[in-house]
Formats: structure tokens, C-alpha cells, sequence
């Protein structure tokens, strides 16, 4: 048997796998971000100190390197900034750079470092948001799924109960016929006029008490499913109770987040 949502619940979940290797990025950035912070603000200050002393002592191939090393990792990390795309890195040839330029770098370095912080933390409460949203979505799916199949299960069982009452009912009236021979024919006639009067009426009934599945949600049984926050913009109040909005659903469709076209981080090259 094929339901009505099950379509729907398949992209939704489809959504959510998509959504959640993107989350294993997004954590990895915040990882590499605070690292790679921690160790610039370090950097920054040591080349500031020897930049004010006014040392005689040129910038050792050591320093050189790990400056190096610095923009590289940022060049991994960051994204979509056009500042950082302009700096490059110093080429080992001849005399080493001034301190004062490789102060210049490092602190292109943290300006582009404060731009990307905000930057991600865009990124993160979009992606959470989404991911509220298809969680709530999913989980009000499969309570609607269940709950049809259970409707079905009672249509279908209260079904065979009645083929077996009427089977029965038509014995008795077998045996019953068997038994009376002295009625007459007119009355017979009568009798089965009156019963295919009754039996439309009954067929008239039948039909409007045909039973169909009502599709209503309520918010409470899409928060006992979900394991953290909802999103209350897939629900609608209807009188005392608040139900998911389908309708909506059916109209905008299942929502994604499609990452940053360059990414949100990569790993560093190790060497």
C-alpha cells in the first residue's frame, strides 16, 4: 500500500543526510578557525615587540616560514575574501623581509580572520535553522505516515467484521424463508419492495458514512519525535489546538541549504 507522504518523507530525508555532512564542515571550520586564531594572535604579538625594538637582527628563516605557513592555513581555511586572495606569501630568495612587512601581513591576516568569524557565524544559524525546519518536517511525516496506516489497519478490520455480520445475518434469513411457507405471494412481493426500499436506503447511508482519513498533526505528538528545538513557522492554530501546516508544505515544498559554492573549510595541507 502506497501512502500519500511517503514521497515527501523520502526527500525530506534525503534533506537531512545532505544537511548534516554539511554540519561535519561547518564543525571542522570552527575547529580550525579557533586554532589558527589562537596561534595568529601569538604570532602578531611576537613580531610586534621585535618591530617596536627596532632589532638589527633581520627576520631569522625560522620566523620566515612560520608566517608562511600562517597565510597558507588561512588560504585553506577562509573563503570569498578578496583581501586575503591579494596577499602572498614571502619567497624565499635573497634577504628576508622587514619585520615591519611581516607585521603588515599578519595583521591582514586577523582583519581577514575578524570578517570570516562573522561570515560563519551566518553560515552556522542558517544551517541550523534549515535543519530545525527538516527535522519538524520529517518527524510530522512519519507521524502522519503511522497514522494513516493505523486508520487503513481499523477501515480494513472494521470491513471484515461486517462481511462476517452479513454473512450470518443472510443464514438466518435463509433458514427463516425455509421455515415460513404460509405467507403469500403478495405479501412476498410487498416484502421485497419494502426491502429494496430499505436496502437503498441503507446503501444512501452507507455511502455518507464512507469514512476518509483526516490529516491533522498536532504539534504536540512532532515535539515528542524530535531531539532538540522546533520550528513553530511549519504550524497553524486551529481553534485550541495547534496542527502542522501541510498546506504549506504542499506548497512551498521541502526546504534546503545549499552550502557556499567554494565551501565552508578544507584541510590544511600536512606536511
Amino acid at each position: 500500500m502506497e501512502f500519500s507522504r511517503r514521497e515527501q518523507l523520502d526527500s525530506a530525508i534525503a534533506a537531512l543526510d545532505k544537511h548534516g555532512k554539511f554540519g561535519d564542515a561547518i564543525r571542522k571550520a570552527h575547529q580550525n578557525h579557533l586554532a589558527q586564531t589562537s596561534q595568529l594572535r601569538g604570532l602578531y604579538e611576537e613580531v610586534d615587540k621585535l618591530t617596536k625594538s627596532k632589532s638589527v637582527v633581520p627576520p631569522s628563516d625560522l620566523l620566515v616560514e612560520v608566517v608562511n605557513a600562517q597565510i597558507a592555513d588561512a588560504k585553506a581555511l577562509i573563503f570569498r575574501d578578496a583581501y586575503l586572495g591579494r596577499l602572498k606569501s614571502f619567497v624565499p630568495a635573497g634577504d628576508n623581509p622587514s619585520y615591519p612587512d611581516l607585521l603588515l601581513s599578519l595583521r591582514i591576516l586577523q582583519q581577514t580572520s575578524e570578517r570570516f568569524t562573522s561570515m560563519l557565524e551566518v553560515e552556522t544559524k542558517g544551517h541550523f535553522s534549515i535543519g530545525s525546519e527538516l527535522q519538524t518536517i520529517a518527524s510530522a511525516l512519519r507521524v502522519a505516515e503511522q497514522e494513516e496506516v493505523d486508520f487503513h489497519n481499523e477501515v480494513s478490520d472494521e470491513e471484515e467484521s461486517d462481511t462476517s455480520d452479513n454473512d450470518e445475518d443472510e443464514q438466518e434469513d435463509v433458514a427463516s424463508d425455509d421455515d415460513d411457507d404460509d405467507g403469500s405471494d403478495s405479501d412476498d412481493v410487498e416484502e421485497e419492495e419494502d426491502d429494496s426500499g430499505l436496502t437503498e436506503e441503507d446503501g444512501e447511508e452507507g455511502e455518507d458514512q464512507t469514512e476518509e482519513y483526516d490529516e491533522y498533526v498536532r504539534k504536540s505528538e512532532v515535539k515528542a519525535k524530535i531531539d532538540g528545538p522546533i520550528s513553530d513557522a511549519w504550524f497553524r492554530k486551529h481553534g485550541d489546538e495547534v496542527f502542522f501546516n501541510f498546506e504549506k508544505l504542499d506548497r512551498v515544498g521541502i526546504p534546503s541549504y545549499e552550502p557556499p559554492k567554494d565551501g565552508i573549510t578544507y584541510e590544511p595541507d600536512q606536511k
